[in-house]
């Protein structure tokens, strides 16, 4: 009755133990997902300047064409073409972020979330890249191109250069969360290594305890028949 006692004692410490990891691990799930979408809203903020400024661009570009305006000017050919890679590189930037920030949701381990995001920052150093071409393509359309096209890449070049404060914030305040969704990510696994490890003892303490209980209520056939055989 006394070891029982104290296998009973053992399982209803562990259970609490349990308890208390297993608030521990929600609320680490949770701010981990808070922390993944301030992310989604700060990457989102910065796709969305990119998209209004190439759109306006490409706009302007087909209304060009539609009046029969320069739709043959090679500045222009070139300019449509940085600006489809400026949207492919935003695209697949975006998608980036989003898979980045699902992870985060799900509460997935840190070494995938960290993976992700050195992908992210590949797509972003990218379409960086595709930014670039696409303002000194419109700076050289401006002075070789017609009349519309020039047009367009005045409009583009001072876009882009009143978008600039916009998307250094937003990297900004991206940049400064995401280490601390890492962060949040690494205390999940530990939260998590500790509750399957609680599990498991728990586990084998109830299994002890329930041995002990049945030594207890079997007939005496049944006690000698658990206990352990007579040493040799």
């Amino acid at each position: 009755r006394v070891k029982r006692a104290g296998a009973q004692c053992i399982v209803g410490q562990l259970a609490s133990e349990l308890d208390h990891t297993t608030l521990r691990f929600a609320a680490a799930r949770e701010e981990l997902r808070r922390l993944g979408r301030q992310v989604g809203q700060h990457t989102g903020e910065a796709a969305r300047v990119h998209s209004e400024v190439s759109d306006r661009l490409l706009g302007t570009l087909d209304e060009a064409a539609s009046e029969n305006l320069g739709q043959y000017d090679q500045a222009r050919q070139d300019l449509m073409a940085a600006a489809e890679e400026h949207r492919s590189a935003l695209t697949r930037t975006e998608e980036a972020w989003h898979l980045a920030e699902l992870l985060c949701e799900r509460g997935a381990r840190e070494h995938e979330i960290a993976a992700e995001g050195v992908a992210c920052r590949a797509r972003e150093e990218a379409l960086t890249d595709a930014t670039r071409r696409l303002y000194i393509t419109a700076a050289r359309a401006e002075a070789t191109g017609s009349e519309a096209v020039a047009g367009a890449c005045r409009r583009c070049l001072a876009d882009w250069d009143g978008a600039e404060p916009r998307l250094v914030a937003s990297r900004a305040a991206c940049g400064a969360v995401w280490p601390k969704a890492l962060i949040a990510a690494d205390g999940l696994d530990q939260e998590r290594e500790m509750q399957d490890g609680l599990q498991t003892i728990l586990r084998s303490e109830a299994t002890r305890r329930d041995l002990l209980e049945a030594e207890l209520v079997a007939p005496s056939e049944a006690r000698r028949g658990l206990a352990p055989p007579p040493a040799a």
